[in-house]
């Protein structure tokens, strides 16, 4: 945890990488495994209901009374494993996206301290902005391409080696944000820094302005991804659910397998 006056900026910049990367990933497993839940459901769903009935008319005449016993226990069985793993798998997903959340306000406020606080005309000027009267605004701009911009006030438009400074921090931020996607901003700005929704949960505002002089400190937002990165323990317990699941979806599957194969030889023999 950063405690001291030696700031290591680039051990919190790959901390927020790893939890990103961490989350990221685990996102997108979780959305690519409800997708293959929907999808197997489907296609049972085009042989037997939730409640056990079995809609394929062949199978109603040939199947006997045991297997169709059979086959609708196992899909009452099955339909609520996937309904359990839908749900859990959506609970940790929501882990996942504070995880991105946290992760990529770290990187933005490590780096915004960062340029802030160097030793350089660059950074003198930053903290010139920042501490006069009016203050100086970070912009995120989440559906943008440049989505990151310190705001140029009056004085350094018309100022055109200070407008060029501030450009080039502004280039400068972007670049160590580019690894944070779209969708990270978004969470961002919803989960951590809280911005306005709507009923559908998408932010209210294009545009994002954050004073200099109010951003949360550095050990705020180190603090906050620590705690956030302990949603990677999430995936022992999704795979474990997971596991249910694919043992649910098996027996169904051989319950079909048999009975079908018993009614070809039935109809062979007939």
């Amino acid at each position: 945890m950063t405690t001291n006056t030696t700031i290591n900026y680039a051990k919190l910049a790959d901390a927020a990488a790893d939890t990103y990367t961490s989350a990221r990933d685990a996102l997108n497993r979780a959305a690519a495994n409800l997708a293959v839940v929907d999808s197997d459901r489907r296609g049972y769903q085009d042989i037997i209901t939730a409640d056990g009935h079995i809609d394929v008319p062949i199978f109603n005449v040939w199947f006997t009374q045991d297997e169709k016993q059979e086959i609708a226990e196992q899909a009452v069985a099955y339909y609520r494993a996937a309904d359990a793993y839908k749900e859990y798998t959506r609970g940790t997903m929501r882990y996942f996206e504070d995880a991105m959340a946290a992760s990529t306000a770290l990187a933005l406020i490590t780096e915004v301290h960062r340029l802030v606080h160097q030793d350089s005309n660059m950074g003198a000027l930053l903290r010139e902005l920042r501490d006069s009267e009016e203050g100086q605004e970070l912009a995120v701009y989440h559906d943008f391409p440049k989505m990151f911009s310190f705001v140029a006030n009056f004085e350094c438009r018309a100022n055109s080696a200070k407008d060029a400074l501030l450009d080039s921090a502004s280039d400068t931020l972007r670049k160590a944000m580019a690894p944070y996607n779209r969708d990270a901003v978004t969470l961002m700005l919803i989960r951590f820094f809280k911005r306005d929704t709507d009923e559908r949960g998408n932010l209210v505002y294009d545009n994002h302005y954050f004073n200099l002089r109010n951003l949360p400190t550095l050990h705020d937002v180190e603090l906050n991804n620590m705690r956030a990165s302990e949603s990677k323990f999430c995936t022992v317990d999704t795979k474990l659910t997971k596991h249910f699941y694919v043992e649910a979806r098996d027996r169904l599957s051989k319950a079909i397998s048999r009975a079908t194969k018993n009614m070809q030889e039935r109809i062979k023999n007939a």
